[in-house]
């Protein structure tokens, strides 16, 4: 059969693998997600009929892949079909059981939808090479319920562009071929070819379940809306292409701020120049930033009270916002988004003894919860070895016991009653001089204080006391302190 008398769903087909081959042409094999529906069985009967047309274009032939959820009773006999209906057309097909990943995604509040969709993009995530691309059977229809959705809650650009056509996934890339804003097809299509075909599918029961509101959208909306619009998902189709061209511009505009003042190592922001535009531009980057950081979209909530509790609060303020089991902090004009730091364990009375050895050197100091202390030799700016056991104490401690002095059970050396000096610089009260070296305020209740005997010789992260630097070109010693790392909890 000549192409020009395919079938207008496999024309459909056709035209968009080869936009997909002009636009990512390293693309070698097509992987289809399979899971046994119409949509994707029609997906997989028109890529076996017309391979002799595209296997110029993606010469690693084609693969499927099917998710087992094991959320229904019928999800092993779905399975056996989907792996009978590619042997048939000598197509490889990738099982995977997904039910651990979900429930990891029910734990952490998701909705049994939602679960389920974000499993099944984790394994497709996983199973693309970089030279494959995933085709995804979604339709017009798909889009305009999508759009709707995002509509009723009230979304801006982004949730209105709905389901995009195509974007990166894992290694690999995405491709919706019958999600076309022109020229695309609806379920009704599809449907009418597999009908003329005489195509075998399945039909999982919670499709049904008029509790999901795609379902009760699906079944109890879009037809109504369609009798007084027939042709209304051609028309939502072609909203979500507006829409998501204005998203493309508006992450184009975020990038843009983005590059130039986002440390995505450290996982801060510069918002100096953010706080002087508009409200909208402000959404717009934290929005943005957040998602570079956490791969999830905030709320508009959640972004107001960012901007309103975090950004825009008094000076001398110490914000703590908390998402997705982070912390969302600000010091010196900048956002941090963080992990939270292990609770580091309070210094018992008199504080750590740090020893000297036969050598006089002092060895590693393993604090709990906050890291090691190692001393390393400093060409300049160094510190002299001390002459006497050190003690390493924190914020708040009890010296009492090794004091001559007894000051109480406890102590705050942060309080602004403790003075010292850096060496060569003035004497100071010991919080002005953390704040003076940007120590974050979250960190200074664990900066390792590190005394000789009653003298404060070296401040964690800050540098050597009055008292007990080097002389000029003496080789000293540096106080190393590698302070434990905020990571994702297990």
């Amino acid at each position: 059969m000549s192409d020009k008398h395919l079938p207008a769903p496999a024309l459909t087909l056709l035209t968009s693998l080869q936009q997909l081959d002009k636009q990512y042409p390293h693309c070698r094999t097509l992987v289809i997600a399979l899971s046994g529906g119409l949509d994707s069985m029609v997906l997989l009967e028109l890529c076996h009929q017309t391979r002799r047309q595209w296997q110029s274009w993606f010469p690693g032939g084609v693969r499927a892949v099917h998710v087992h959820h094991g959320l229904s009773i019928n999800a092993d006999a779905w399975l056996e079909f989907c792996v009978a209906a590619c042997e048939q057309r000598s197509v490889p097909v990738e099982v995977v059981r997904a039910g651990l990943q979900l429930k990891v995604y029910r734990d952490s509040g998701d909705s049994l939808e939602e679960a389920a969709r974000r499993a099944r993009y984790a394994v497709f995530e996983d199973s693309l090479a970089s030279d494959e691309v995933l085709l995804m059977a979604h339709h017009q229809d798909d889009q305009a319920e999508t759009v709707l959705m995002h509509l009723l809650r009230g979304s801006g650009a982004r949730g209105l562009s709905g389901i995009p056509v195509h974007r990166k996934l894992g290694n690999g890339q995405l491709w919706r071929p019958f999600l076309q804003a022109e020229g695309g097809l609806c379920r009704a299509d599809l449907q009418a070819w597999a009908d003329a075909a005489g195509l075998r599918w399945i039909e999982d029961e919670s499709n049904n379940d008029l509790n999901m509101s795609r379902n009760f959208l699906r079944h109890q909306v879009v037809p109504v809306l369609k009798q007084e619009w027939p042709g209304l998902a051609a028309t939502l189709s072609r909203t979500a292409a507006l829409q998501a061209d204005n998203e493309e511009l508006l992450t184009g505009l975020a990038d843009q701020y983005l590059r130039q003042h986002h440390d995505a190592e450290e996982g801060s922001l510069q918002i100096g120049e953010l706080k002087q535009q508009s409200l909208a531009m402000q959404s717009l980057v934290l929005r943005h930033w957040l998602y570079a950081e956490a791969g999830l979209w905030p709320d508009s909530q959640l972004v107001r009270t960012l901007r309103e509790d975090v950004i825009f609060t008094a000076d001398d303020a110490e914000p703590l916002l908390q998402w997705q089991g982070r912390e969302i902090r600000r010091f010196r004009e900048r956002l941090y988004f963080m992990w939270p730091r292990e609770a580091h364990v309070p210094a018992p009375a008199g504080g750590y003894l740090w020893q000297p050895a036969p050598d006089g050197r002092l060895p590693a100091l393993v604090l709990p919860g906050n890291g090691t202390l190692r001393l390393i030799q400093a060409r300049q700016g160094g510190m002299r070895l001390p002459q006497s056991q050190c003690h390493v104490l924190y914020r708040h401690y009890s010296r009492h016991d090794w004091s001559q002095h007894d000051l109480g059970a406890t102590e705050n050396l942060l309080g602004g009653s403790f003075d010292c000096a850096l060496a060569g610089r003035p004497r100071r009260s010991l919080k002005k001089i953390l704040q003076e070296s940007d120590v974050p305020p979250w960190d200074r209740s664990r900066v390792p204080l590190i005394f000789s005997g009653e003298q404060l010789a070296w401040i964690g992260g800050v540098g050597v006391c009055e008292g007990f630097q080097v002389a000029d070109g003496e080789t000293g010693w540096a106080v190393n302190w590698q302070m434990p790392l905020a990571e994702e909890p297990e």
